[in-house]
């Protein structure tokens, strides 16, 4: 009905359904107290979420006390909304105050003995029960009988969910700042997986990172309780488990219970439902949970803003990385520029200065020499300059044919080259011949210097130099017979511009180092048989089982 000024009025009829809709709503609890506390009201969505009937409250008020969680005594929001006392931190809660509302925030420990996080409003006093006279609203015994005096009707609203999102919320925006400050790929991984851990408030939590050839997934950084199941997180390898199924196809999953996916790794684990964030190509960050069904959308949300974070985060310490790759070699340029290059640059001006000045020709040839010593540095820089120049396809490459190839293009006259197999490696053949053609540069300049006989010949003459496959199978080996690489040397080596040689660039091994990492072979130095220096590669892909071209 509406009243002489047009203003609407809320008339019995309409108050009567007010109430019984109020009464029945499921999410908005309706809570009357009166001067001491006790129950009048207690509508079915406070029923609900407390696990307490109104049978079980209504009279007196026992309900307060237990509903307060571990370590308060008693709820006392009833007299906090009815004295206005709504700011600052209660002994139970928090307080909040604006223009528009004004609540306490409090845990409360639900029958079962689960916690929540209650907002409670007042809708101030009252002389009589809002049902008075018209019933319980669909509760059974939702009002007292006869509530006497003046009573306090309390609104209340379950905002769990809501405040976790907010903490979720604003623990990823903390996670990102602390991403921003990684350097390296370990140390993102682990700041990820205590993210996500603080972020989803689960223990299990483990990142796994891609190795280099994309084949392995390995547990980078865990959580305490990850690390303490079963052995520990285990390295993941293709077609194996749930994870790399989500690694393979980049989506974020949730897994209700692991026990039921064909792909489950460890049938007997622990967890039970899962959350799969795929960080891209660098591998996967998963949470585990020992309750079935303990993710949900929101949580899946939250999980793939926190794995784009951890995406952004190694694709710059990848830059940075990388930026500092180019500004060593940036260095080594500066530094071969400026000594290396500029000393035989020097001797050739020299020489040909004397040509001209007393007519031998004779120092055209010490000329000749310190430009071809120019253009070997400038050979060897160009190739480290190719940052990021990965092998090609493999293809059927035999040793054999690569040594009679490097025949053409390194000076061997002096060099005996046995190839002692007929194996045939998978490698980007122009790459692999490179490799051959330092590794013999570096036997003839460390090498031509040491005096071994033949049979009855005295004179001096280059290293023998021996290629054959491994015992095992798993590689090849590359030996001289020279005077070897001293043991404390061996690590230093690989080092760009190093050299035990007075006409060594220091780059030929650096290159070699190189080759093998871009086909993923290991390369160790230790002693020859016959004393000189020995390189071993492991990790190599034959052509087919017995390294030979399949037919």
């Amino acid at each position: 009905m509406t009243d002489s000024t047009g203003e609407r009025r809320i008339g019995s009829g309409d108050a009567s359904a007010l109430e019984d809709a109020l009464l029945r709503n499921q999410r908005i609890w309706i809570v009357g107290v009166d001067e001491h506390d006790a129950v009048t009201v207690w509508n079915d969505a406070a029923a609900a979420a407390t696990g307490y009937s109104a049978a079980d409250v209504l009279g007196d008020d026992a309900v307060w006390t237990a509903l307060a969680p571990d370590g308060v005594d008693r709820l006392d929001v009833s007299a906090r909304l009815r004295d206005g006392d709504v700011s600052g931190r209660t002994s139970a809660g928090t307080s909040t105050k604006g223009s528009a509302e004004a609540a306490v925030e409090t845990p409360i420990r639900t029958a079962d003995g689960e916690r929540r996080l209650i907002a409670w409003y007042s809708s101030g006093p009252t002389t009589a029960s809002p049902t008075s006279g018209s019933g319980s609203a669909g509760t059974e015994g939702a009002e007292a009988d006869g509530p006497g005096g003046d009573e306090t009707l309390l609104l209340a609203r379950d905002v769990t969910r809501r405040r976790r999102r907010e903490t979720q919320l604003e623990r990823v925006n903390r996670a990102m700042r602390e991403l921003l400050t990684a350097e390296s790929r370990a140390s993102v991984a682990e700041i990820a997986a205590e993210a996500a851990h603080d972020v989803l408030g689960l223990e299990a939590t483990t990142v796994y990172l891609a190795e280099e050839d994309g084949a392995v997934l390995r547990p980078v950084a865990s959580t305490e309780a990850a690390e303490n199941l079963s052995d520990g997180p285990p390295v993941y390898r293709a077609g194996e488990s749930i994870v790399w199924r989500a690694y393979e196809r980049g989506q974020p999953s949730t897994i209700g219970d692991v026990r039921d996916d064909p792909d489950v790794h460890n049938p007997d684990t622990p967890i039970r439902s899962q959350l799969n964030l795929p960080l891209e190509d660098h591998g996967v960050l998963v949470v585990g949970s020992h309750r079935v069904g303990a993710f949900d959308d929101h949580d899946l949300t939250v999980g793939e803003v926190l794995a784009g974070n951890v995406v952004a985060a190694l694709d710059a310490v990848e830059r940075q990385q990388s930026l500092e790759r180019q500004n060593e070699r940036l260095e080594q340029f500066s530094r071969v520029v400026s000594h290396d290059v500029r000393n035989p640059l020097t001797v050739a001006r020299g020489r040909i200065d004397l040509a001209r000045t007393d007519g031998d020709v004779g120092h055209l040839a010490a000329a000749d020499r310190a430009l071809d010593r120019i253009e070997t540095l400038i050979d060897d820089l160009l190739v480290l300059a190719r940052d990021g120049r990965t092998a090609g396809d493999p293809e059927p490459v035999a040793l054999s044919a690569i040594v009679d190839a490097c025949r053409e293009t390194v000076e061997v006259d002096a060099v005996d080259l046995r190839v002692e197999t007929d194996q045939v490696l998978l490698g980007d053949r122009g790459r692999v011949q490179q490799l051959f053609e330092n590794l013999i540069r570096n036997a003839v300049e460390h090498g031509s210097a040491s005096s071994r006989t033949r049979s009855d010949d005295a004179v001096e003459h280059g290293p023998t130099v021996t290629i054959g496959r491994l015992e095992g199978g798993d590689g090849f080996f590359f030996e001289d017979d020279g005077p070897g690489i001293p043991a404390g040397e061996r690590e230093d080596v690989f080092e760009p511009g190093f050299s035990t040689a007075s006409q060594g660039t220091g780059f030929g091994l650096s290159i070699v180092d190189r080759i093998a990492d871009d086909h993923g072979w290991n390369v160790r130095v230790t002693e020859g048989r016959f004393g000189g220096a020995r390189f071993e590669f492991r990790g190599v892909d034959w052509a087919d089982g017995d390294g030979r071209v399949p037919t």
